[in-house]
């Protein structure tokens, strides 16, 4: 096998493979959560505040539209984000290389394999969407299968605010990597 690929597909590519999840959806009346500019947020993990700059380019090239729509458990409507044709068409095209990709997969007992995105997507116990195998990638191409859960998936697909501080143990950012500080560690550990 090659490498592993280190640099993260960019945010562009992982709205258009989020959206592919959500093609049928293009002329409903009430739409799910996640084709909001929070749920897109949430699924591609940037802020709110950067989604309509990051779809912006898509949809002037006309891979993307935007309209009004009930989004389901909110009260008014909201802007709405679907692909187009041309859209579904460019994201089967993406998904087809990124599903390629060889990343570094840490699987339950500790080993660690070196998988191609599309392979962790089809053997996973638990159901994975590729968008969600880019979301907890770290900037190594690593992927940490043994701390992913659908209630860790669950809950950060679902959050509905920005949070700008902790407030519980459940809000903490994921930990990554930590490099050096071996006594710093050994206090907080014990």
């Amino acid at each position: 096998m090659s490498r592993p690929s280190t640099a993260r597909p960019g945010v562009q590519i992982r709205i258009l493979l989020h959206l592919r999840d959500y093609a049928d959806y293009r002329d409903r009346v009430e739409v799910p959560f996640a084709l909001s500019q929070m749920g897109i947020a949430n699924a591609v993990s940037i802020a709110r505040s950067n989604v309509p700059r990051a779809i912006g380019s898509l949809k002037d090239s006309g891979y993307v539209i935007e309209r009004q729509a009930h989004i389901t458990g909110v009260t008014r409507k909201r802007k709405a984000y679907f692909l187009t044709d041309e859209g579904v068409s460019l994201s089967d095209e993406v998904w087809s290389t990124v599903s390629e990709r060889i990343v570094k997969a840490i699987r339950p007992g500790g080993k660690v394999e070196e998988m191609k995105i599309g392979d962790i997507v089809s053997q996973s116990e638990m159901e994975l969407r590729h968008v969600d195998i880019l979301r907890y990638m770290d900037d190594d191409a690593t992927i940490d299968l043994t701390s992913l859960t659908p209630g860790l998936i669950e809950r950060d697909l679902t959050k509905h605010i920005e949070r700008q501080f902790v407030s519980s143990l459940a809000d903490m950012p994921r930990i990554r990597q930590f490099f050096g500080r071996d006594s710093e560690l050994d206090r907080i550990a014990h």
